[in-house]
């Protein structure tokens, strides 16, 4: 883990994720327990220099940041800052090729404040979006499956009516045959 902020830090710390919560000791013994551990390293300018040389792009985002700071400890508002930071590192060829791709980008993701309020409305539209297009597309499966069902159900119907239509026609031919033969007996019969 790297990290970047302002307040003192050693070049390397260890860091354990049960300090960030409160000891429960019921919890512990019914379920165990877990440790992660990790190696934090201060990538700022000045700290580590050995490990950050290792990465040109982690020695350029280190200066990057450094000479954000350094704007904004001169007195340049933040955007002031960030703008001369990139400037500079497109003029000494820091981060170019992340740079020449991206400078907006970093311009605006540096410049724009985070607002959680903000960030959960977004997080609420995508979500509603995502249920709806998941909604329509399950609506949209069922209802193909509703038409099928329906074509087969009709196709049922119809087979069934057209055997009931040769069957009467088949009556039919022997109603016919049946008063035939009795016209004739009749006819004999008159004789």
């Amino acid at each position: 883990m790297r990290y970047n902020g302002k307040d003192e830090f050693p070049d390397e710390r260890e860091l354990h994720l049960s300090a960030a919560y409160h000891e429960m000791p019921e919890r512990s013994e019914k379920y165990g327990s877990l440790e992660l551990s990790i190696r934090m390293l201060n990538i700022n300018h000045g700290h580590n220099v050995e490990i950050i040389n290792r990465s040109e792009t982690l020695r350029g985002y280190t200066i990057f940041i450094q000479r954000v700071r350094a704007g904004t400890d001169a007195g340049l508002d933040r955007d002031e800052a960030v703008a001369e930071a990139v400037k500079y590192c497109e003029d000494h060829a820091i981060l170019q090729p992340f740079l020449t791709t991206h400078s907006s980008e970093v311009n605006n993701m540096l410049t724009t404040e985070f607002d959680i309020d903000v960030a959960k409305e977004v997080w609420q539209e995508e979500a509603y979006e995502d249920g709806h297009d998941d909604g329509y597309a399950e609506a949209e499966e069922k209802w193909s499956n509703i038409v099928a069902l329906q074509k087969e159900e009709n196709a049922k119907q119809a087979e069934e009516i057209a055997r009931q239509a040769e069957e009467n026609a088949r009556h039919a031919d022997e109603i016919a045959r049946l008063e035939a033969l009795i016209k004739q007996l009749y006819a004999k019969s008159s004789e």
